[in-house]
């Protein structure tokens, strides 16, 4: 499997979220890819950097302040065939 697996929010992962959000889909290469979320806690700082009005090194100070909200993304199905059972449905 090809996997990228970001754990921190740090310069690399700066750029792999803009260039997802600039629509150069970086996740292309990778079969799984796992990382801190863009959520409101760090979306300003990414914005911030993203319009030129935070250099790279504030950029990384502010979301040093933040601990990875970790998602993944399985891009392969062959992974999720391989590894995860459907366990049923609840109603709550």
């Amino acid at each position: 499997m090809r996997c990228k697996v970001f754990s921190a929010y740090d310069a690399e992962w700066l750029e792999f979220i803009i260039g997802n959000r600039n629509g150069e889909n970086p996740a292309r290469g990778y079969d799984y890819v796992e990382g801190g979320v863009a959520n409101d806690r760090v979306i300003d700082t990414v914005n911030l950097y993203t319009a030129g009005l935070m250099d790279l090194d504030m950029a990384l100070r502010e979301l040093s302040k933040h601990q990875p909200n970790n998602q993944m993304c399985i891009l392969n199905q062959e992974i999720i065939n391989k590894y995860f059972v459907y366990d049923g449905t609840e109603f709550l």
